[in-house]
This record gives structure tokens, sequence and C-alpha cells, in this order.
């Protein structure tokens, strides 16, 4: 695969047991780069249910950071990050890890009425450490234009746009498929256009992507190699599952086509978790308002 690692492997998608996490090594906050930037402006992605990279993002930020060797510290470079949707589940708690280890952080929104709201769900972080960029529409052309004018340049970008609330889908073209897809094409064209400082770029997918729902529990291990066998036909005229799993596979598959034929500077980091669960960092006005999810619980 080029430039980049396309993560495909189970490790869980919720919270990691606190037996296990009192195992792991202890002092890690001065192990990790220090400076972070929010991109994204839709989106709870998670996955149906499966497989892939584990991304509960309550736990595993952290738990990856305690990991981090002793000495390890002395030979990370403090780095700029641009990271995904900060009102949401998944980004909310992204942006929590990122600003709880005093990254620099800017979070891409989508209007100034949510900049409020994230405000008041981290009031401890002022602005010279933690701005915004404002997105209304992932999928218009120049989306990320002016969030990705920034001194000093953005070294790494998590993005994590992308839609995962049934309730909302009442087009799986418009709902689903064009905001996965464009989305994401959006974002990787213009990093490439005006942010050539950006060294590696980290896309949450799904295990949707990977799996073959119709293949029911076969045991099979699932690879990088494995894709979502849904057509663009069928996804289109499909349900809201097939929707969602359609989308999330015409997204990877796009991005990695853009990084072949585009050969950027950065690397690629997919990351393909199934459901994610767990308490809000975030808040929320109604019930209504939850993340897929932990909607079904």
């Amino acid at each position: 695969m080029p430039q980049g690692t396309d993560a495909s492997h189970a490790t869980g998608s919720s919270i990691v047991p606190d037996k296990l996490q009192e195992k792991l090594p202890q002092k890690v906050e001065e192990k990790v780069p220090n400076t972070i930037h929010d991109t994204g402006a839709s989106a709870d992605t998670t996955g149906n249910a499966g497989m892939s990279h584990a991304t509960d993002d309550s736990v595993v930020p952290k738990v990856a950071q305690e990991a981090v060797p002793k000495g390890v510290e002395e030979v990370l470079p403090e780095k700029t990050y641009l990271t995904g949707r900060a009102k949401g589940f998944l980004g909310s708690y992204i942006l929590s890890q990122l600003l709880s280890h005093h990254h620099s952080v800017r979070a891409i929104v989508r209007s100034e009425a949510k900049v409020d709201q994230v405000r008041a769900d981290f009031p401890n972080y002022n602005q010279t450490s933690f701005d915004f960029g404002i997105v209304p529409d992932i999928t218009a052309p120049g989306a990320f234009d002016e969030v990705l004018k920034f001194a000093p340049p953005f070294d790494i970008v998590i993005h994590t746009a992308s839609p995962f609330l049934y309730s909302t889908v009442s087009d799986n073209l418009k709902d689903f498929l064009e905001p996965a897809v464009k989305g994401t094409e959006e974002i990787l064209k213009l990093i490439k256009a005006h942010a050539p400082g950006v060294k590696r770029v980290v896309l949450t997918s799904s295990c949707a992507a990977v799996l073959d729902f119709a293949a029911g529990d076969n045991r099979k291990v699932y690879t990088n190699a494995d894709w979502n066998p849904t057509s663009w036909e069928d996804v289109v005229g499909g349900d809201k599952g097939t929707g969602y799993g359609g989308s999330k596979k015409f997204a990877k598959k796009a991005t990695w086509d853009f990084i072949e034929r585009e050969k950027p500077n950065f690397g690629l980091v997919m990351l393909c978790p199934p459901m994610i669960y767990g308490p809000l960092q975030h808040t929320i006005t109604k019930t209504g308002n939850l993340n897929q999810s932990n909607s079904r619980i």
C-alpha cells in the first residue's frame, strides 16, 4: 500500500478494562508530541461491529501514550495537529486528550454556535492553545482552505468527519456517500495544495468498509486486503446500514486512490474501528442527539 499504513486489526470497541489500564506504565504526559489542531466537520464515525484498529477515544490515546518506552520523549519533536469534529462523540474525545496533554488544537465545527458550545465543554483552555475553524459544508470546493492556512503549519491532520446518525438520513447518496467521499477527497486535496508541511494524515474509517456482512459469523480474520463487497448501486438503493457501510468503503477507496495518484508528501494511516461506546465528553440537549452507537444501548 503506498505511503502509509491501512490499519485494520481488531483490538476492541469500547472501554479498555480498568485492570488492564492499571498494568500499563505510568507518567506518560511528557512523552507525547506537543501541539495539535482539529479538522472535521461532521460525524460520529465509528463502525458497525466486528473488527479493526481500536479507537475508543476516551481510552486508546492514553493507552498508546502509556506504551511509549521511558526516555522516548527526548526524541519526539513537538507537533502541530489539525484533527476531527470537535462537537461529535469521537471528535470530542480526541479534543479532550489533546488538550489535556497541553497540545495546541484547532477544532473544526460547522458554525459559530458550535464554537460557543465546544468552548463551554472545555472552559479551561485559552485561545493561544485552542482555536477553531468553521467549515459549514465539508463537500464544498475549497471547504478547508482557510482552516489549513495556519502558522506554524500543521504537521499532522486527523480527519474524523463522516455522517453516522441514521435518524438524520433520508437519502443514501446525499446524506452518506457524498459527505464521506467528497469530504475526504476535499481535505486530502487541500492538504497537498496548502499544507506541504503535513507529514501524516490519520483518517477514521470503519470495519464496515472491510467486512462482508452477508458472510455471517465465519470466523474469518479480516485484513487490509479485504473490502466490503457492496456496489455503488447497492449503496444508493439500499437501507441505511448499507448506506453507511458503503460510504465508508468508497471513502476509503477514494483515499487510497488519491495517495496512489497524487503521491503527496504525507503518509496515511487509516483506522477501521467497530462500534465505539462510552460516556460523552460533549454536551447534548436531548437523547435524540446521542451518537449512533450509544443510542443502541
